[in-house]
């Protein structure tokens, strides 16, 4: 399995316009969070925020530490996203409405 950090490299749409994957993103990405997936990595991005500003406040600044956590959360959310979306690109592509 390919690691896709953007839209932009998912196969489906590289070879498309950058209006037309604005598009079909916005599209896809709203029948994304119905899945389990896409709320289960948010929970995973919030508890790595306070499990960073739980360690930052140990030593350095707590802000610091959601900072980095939300950032890794954050990651990890991005990447479960694109997989998720991944299912609904070729329908969308194709002008099935009912993906």
């Amino acid at each position: 399995m390919s690691v896709n950090w953007s839209f932009s490299a998912v196969p489906e749409l590289a070879a498309r316009s950058q209006a037309e994957r604005e598009v079909a993103i916005k599209r896809v990405s709203n029948l994304a969070m119905k899945h389990w997936e896409w709320w289960a990595a948010l929970v995973v991005a919030c508890v790595l925020a306070g499990i960073g500003a739980w360690l930052g406040g140990r030593g350095i600044s707590g802000a610091v530490g959601a900072g980095i956590g939300g950032a890794l959360g954050g990651a990890v959310h991005h990447l479960v996203v694109i997989h998720v979306a991944r299912k609904y690109h070729a329908k969308v592509l194709h002008g099935n409405s009912d993906a």
